[in-house]
């Protein structure tokens, strides 16, 4: 997996313009006594979008999250493409951004970049249970 930085200059090396997708969530350990005592969950809390031109560094990310007042220890991070002068429309990103919480809701992690609070990648190894 890519750190975020190297996910930023990725993204930029590209010919399309593109917005990011940002979908910030809250993980718990499961407390219903079911599974094992590495089963967790996530739950979306907030999401987002971004041109690349608005966005910096990690740092930066979490300032402008913490401006929602909401509590989150995961992001996940994915790009929609859009054409070589044209970004994808906002009912396309609208619709990609709900196919990216379902994802997420349903378990099904793995086709997008996890980073943690702090900026690292997201280990997220254990069993995940929704």
């Amino acid at each position: 997996m890519l750190t975020y930085d190297a996910l930023l200059e990725l993204a930029r090396s590209k010919k399309e313009l593109q917005r990011i997708l940002f979908v910030f969530a809250e993980s718990a350990k499961r407390t219903d006594g079911e599974g094992d005592s590495s089963d967790f969950s996530i739950s979306p809390v907030m999401f987002i979008d971004k041109e690349l031109h608005e966005l910096s560094d990690f740092p930066a990310l979490v300032e402008d999250a913490k401006t929602t007042g909401k509590n989150w220890d995961l992001v996940f991070v994915a790009g929609l493409l859009g054409k070589v002068n044209e970004l994808p429309s906002f009912p396309e990103t609208d619709q990609q951004l709900d196919l990216m919480i379902k994802a997420i809701n349903q378990g099904e992690i793995e086709r997008f970049a996890a980073y943690n609070a702090d900026g690292s990648i997201a280990e997220l190894s254990a069993q995940l249970s929704n």
